[in-house]
């Protein structure tokens, strides 16, 4: 059952017969009893209804500025946590929203149905992980961002929270 989503964006119920083929709808499966192995790290939403868990990966956390970014937060930027795509589980609850990225390929982005919380975010460029909101995380101290990307988009009003490399 499709959504209607704002211009530009594909909708879909991911608990429906239709998954995003090629995006985040062939990630979606229901976690066991809601738990998840030590070694993972979880999440969900504010309401409770979407729930994630999944394998860190050996990539770095970042706080991206893009346009994309900016607009889906509602903010100047956000705080993204890459986990391995490979395990990864979530609420068959979430719902994917499709859209084209700056690279011209698909993104998808992963929101709670119920409270509009902003879970996931996946590109079919970088195919091998899922990127998590910090803020999303049952730990949030797990977060611990490396480097901006895309940091000539920030805006002036967010340009302090800017992460210079070395």
């Amino acid at each position: 059952m499709a959504v209607r989503g704002a211009p530009g964006f594909r909708a879909f119920d991911v608990g429906a017969s239709r998954p995003v083929t090629g995006g985040l709808g062939a990630l979606i499966v229901g976690l066991k009893g809601g738990h998840a192995m030590a070694d993972q790290i979880t999440g969900g939403c504010k309401c409770g209804k979407v729930r994630y868990a999944g394998t860190p990966l050996d990539a770095a956390p970042f706080r991206c500025h893009c346009r994309d970014c900016q607009q889906l937060t509602g903010s100047g930027h956000t705080e993204m946590m890459p986990l391995a795509r490979e395990g990864f589980a979530i609420s068959e609850t979430c719902r994917i929203y499709e859209m084209q990225g700056g690279s011209g390929q698909s993104t998808y982005s992963g929101f709670c149905p119920d409270c509009g919380a902003q879970l996931i975010r996946r590109s079919a460029r970088m195919g091998d992980r899922v990127y998590v909101h910090a803020g999303s995380l049952d730990d949030p101290a797990q977060y611990a961002p490396e480097r901006s990307i895309y940091s000539d988009a920030a805006q002036p009003w967010d340009a302090g929270s800017i992460i210079k490399a070395d």
